[in-house]
């Protein structure tokens, strides 16, 4: 599934929402800190002017977790639930437009193999009306009709050629190409 464009992007969706999930759970946890303080004076008229170092260490511990971080955790949590869906979805989406392009190329080749037998048909008629014609018997109009199915189917045979040509170039753009 990760070869389409979409699904990678929900992927990456997926990831992010991975991080909300840590981060709401690292509210839960207590948070340190320290702090050191180095002070220089310069004498004054009352103060000797001596340097001294102050220290302070810190420890925070979240009492109200249950009432502020709950409430995000099992946000984050239903961000990530959300995200999986679309990730779902997105794969589900790209494999059916995957199928969908996929058979309308097997279809027009299907039709071109069908045509090129007609236009194999149509020839051999239009040759049996020209052996017809030069014998004196017939009229030279089933001869142009002939010629003209021909133009016809080919021109079919065209239109399939571009269908498929499309079908492809949509197929290839759902796809990651390195």
């Amino acid at each position: 599934a990760l070869e389409f464009h979409t699904v990678r992007v929900a992927d990456a969706a997926v990831r992010v929402t991975d991080y909300g999930i840590d981060e709401a759970r690292a509210a839960w946890k207590p948070e340190w800190g320290a702090q050191l303080t180095y002070q220089q004076r310069d004498e004054g008229a009352m103060f000797a002017g001596d340097d001294w170092v102050s220290g302070m260490v810190t420890f925070t511990v979240p009492l109200w977790a249950e009432r502020k971080q709950a409430p995000n955790l099992r946000a984050a949590k239903a961000e990530r639930a959300g995200a999986e869906q679309r990730y779902q979805a997105a794969a589900r989406n790209a494999a059916a437009q995957y199928a969908s392009r996929d058979a309308i190329i097997r279809a027009a080749d299907a039709s071109i193999d069908v045509l090129q037998v007609k236009i194999a048909a149509v020839e051999d008629e239009v040759e049996a009306q020209l052996i017809t014609y030069e014998s004196g018997v017939g009229g030279y109009a089933p001869i142009i009709d002939g010629e003209i199915a021909i133009l016809k189917l080919r021109a079919e045979i065209e239109a399939e050629t571009a269908r498929k040509a499309a079908a492809i170039a949509r197929l290839n753009a759902l796809l990651v190409t390195q």
